[in-house]
């Protein structure tokens, strides 16, 4: 069962990117039509066509309307250890063949603790031992710390979380 704590933080970040994409969707400008094209998808299910990746439902999804895959995935671990936040980007990652764009996993301690952090992972292109192009996972915010074991926020003036339109 998902937690108030759960609850709260999940709304409150989609509701900062809606927030967001609705001001560049009102803005006029040329990604305004396409910002207006992205709907939160909620914990809609996700299953891939290849089969070892499973079936998943995301905290949240942010999915354009002409897509397959949403492109923005949020985990929260406020419950599930924090190793799987890394498992779960690359199985959205991959398994959508790069569809799913940013995988952000926020990491919430419950027992004894109050601290928080945001890790992001985004697909990469790399070589792999015979010279080869491949899909691999990259991990491009690792941990970030945002509110300290008190629950406090911690002041980082370099800290933020900051996805770009090109990512949706």
């Amino acid at each position: 069962m998902l937690g108030s704590l759960h609850e709260s933080l999940e709304s409150y970040i989609t509701q900062e990117i809606l927030c967001q994409l609705d001001t560049i969707a009102q803005s006029g400008s040329p990604s305004a039509v396409f910002a207006g094209d992205i709907e939160n998808s909620t914990s809609a299910e996700i299953n891939f066509e290849d089969t070892k990746y499973g079936s998943h439902q995301p905290d949240t999804s942010f999915q354009h309307f002409e897509a397959q895959y949403p492109v923005v995935i949020l985990e929260l671990s406020y419950s599930q250890k924090k190793k799987d936040l890394s498992r779960l980007a690359n199985e959205y990652i991959l398994g959508s063949d790069a569809d799913i764009r940013v995988v952000i996993g926020i990491d919430v301690e419950y027992k004894g603790s109050k601290k928080a952090s945001v890790s992001m992972w985004r697909p990469r292109i790399g070589v792999n031992n015979v010279g080869e192009k491949e899909l691999f996972v990259g991990q491009t915010v690792t941990d970030q710390l945002f509110r300290n074991d008190a629950g406090n926020l911690v002041p980082d003036p370099q800290a933020s979380l900051q996805l770009r339109l090109e990512d949706l």
